[in-house]
Formats: C-alpha cells, structure tokens, sequence
C-alpha cells in the first residue's frame, strides 16, 4: 500500500434479525467482545499486518457495533489504537443503533478519539419500523441523533426508501424529523429484498408485500429534493451532507483509496498507481 489506508472493522453481532437484512451478522447471545477482539488479533497476525500499521481513516460497522455496549467498544478500540497508528486519522466512525445510545456509551467513543456515528434510524414512522424489524421508536431515534449531536460528534442518519405502503407526506416527516436534531449527513437506501430473506419468505406466504420500483422511484426524488433544499448535497450515490460533513471514509471507496478490512465479512482493496 501507498499512502496509509483507510480501516475497516467487521462487527457481526445483532441483538434480532431485520427482515430485508443479507448481511453477514450473529444473533441470539450476548456478544463476546472479548473473544472478538482476540480473533481480530490472530486475524491480523495471521496476515501479516505490521504492528503500529499507519491508517488513515478508521471504520467500525457490522452488524450492530453498539451492540457490545460501553465497556465491549472500550475494548475494541483500545486494540484498533494498539494495533494500529490511528494518530494521524482524519476521521473515526461507528455505527450505532438508537436503542443502545445513552452518556456511557458516546463518553466511550469520545474517549477513544471517535469523531463520527453513523446511526441506523431507517424511520421514524412507527408503522415501518415494525414493517423493517427494528427495536427502536420514532422518540428513542430522535433522542438518540440529539444526544450525538449535543456531545460534539459529526452525526448522520440512515433512512430506509420505499417500504411498501410509504406516502409522500410520510418520508418528509422523517427528512424534517432528523434534520430537526441537527444532524448534517443523511444516507437514504431504497429497500431491497434479496434472495433468502425473512422478507422474501413473507412476502411468499403472503404476510408482506415486495417494494413497488415506480414508488420507490418518487420517494427517492421527493428525499434528494427536500435534503438538497435543507442545504444537504448529494455528494456521492446514497448520501447528502452539509458542507463539511461528507463521510470521508466512506468517501475513499468512491476515489479510489487503499482499504483494509477485518472481521469476518470485511474485505481490503489495493489499487494500482495509473502508468
């Protein structure tokens, strides 16, 4: 690799099973946070990656990295901070869920140098998030992003596109509704429901409906519009920030920057100098 590159660390764990969700995730016990940070050191020994490797950006997602509370993210980035020289980052994220943020969890972040979250709120209608499988209400997400906010963290919001039955009206509460807690940075992902999801086999005993493509369509135009009118630019294929805020690490897989990935469904890449 050339200019240090930019670190991704693969956290699997989740407390259910979303029903649109393919990832690569655990559930059903209590994460071993322990356990986990130990495997990510015999991964990295086994691939030979120097000690002190130099990063440039530093990424914890899954999965549901919130999941392993105070203590369990204290010690995965003690070790990223151990293995890793992370001195030089410009930025430090980590994604989170509403239902797990309160002060001990964001004190832990801040402690070990994180500058970013990144929180999962997909909604904050109530019907859709019962439709999408999440734990938290409308009041929990909205808490949550002002709580990040309050405590100095660049914050963005993911919002779910599209769910079968969303209106118009619907969808720009939710963009007003999170914009109104400060957040500068909103990723929006129309739902996609692949092959072997639970959603797929509702949808087949016919307890779901699949995503109209045409709605979804509407509904993509009707968020790009209002965020862009907010003072939000599309800066890159699913997300919007303010100036300033862009996701820089996230940033770098759209330009062509080296990453290393760890965890069990990480992956790195090395491009080649043109010439």
């Amino acid at each position: 690799m050339g200019e240090a590159p930019g670190l991704y660390v693969h956290v699997p764990f989740c407390a259910r099973a979303c029903p649109y969700c393919d990832f690569d995730f655990e559930v059903g016990r209590e994460p071993a946070a322990e356990a986990f940070v130990e495997a990510l050191e015999s991964e990295r020994r086994g691939r030979a990656l120097p000690l002190g490797m130099p990063v440039r950006t530093v990424y914890v997602g899954g999965g549901t990295p919130s999941l392993l509370g105070p203590t369990g993210l204290r010690a995965l980035l003690r070790w990223i901070d151990t293995s890793f020289d992370a001195r030089g980052a410009v930025e430090r994220t980590v994604e989170l869920n509403p239902e797990h943020v309160d002060v001990a969890l964001l004190d832990a972040l801040v402690d070990h140098g994180v500058d970013r979250v990144s929180l999962g709120v997909q909604s904050l209608e109530p019907a859709a998030l019962v439709q999408l499988g999440r734990v938290h209400g409308a009041e929990r997400a909205r808490a949550a992003l002002a709580a990040a906010v309050a405590r100095g963290l660049r914050v963005s919001a993911d919002l779910i596109v599209g769910w079968p039955g969303q209106r118009a009206a619907s969808l720009r509460a939710d963009v007003e509704g999170i914009l109104a807690t400060g957040v500068e940075h909103v990723s929006i992902y129309a739902l996609t429901i692949e092959a072997g999801t639970p959603w797929e086999a509702l949808v087949r005993r016919g307890c779901r409906h699949e995503p109209d493509a045409d709605a979804q369509a509407e509904r993509l135009m009707e968020a790009a519009a209002w965020l862009e009118a907010a003072g939000l630019h599309h800066y890159e294929v699913a997300s919007y920030a303010r100036p300033g805020a862009r996701a820089i690490h996230n940033l770098g897989y759209w330009t062509w920057r080296d990453y290393l990935g760890l965890g069990p469904s990480a992956h790195s890449a090395v491009f080649a100098a043109d010439g």
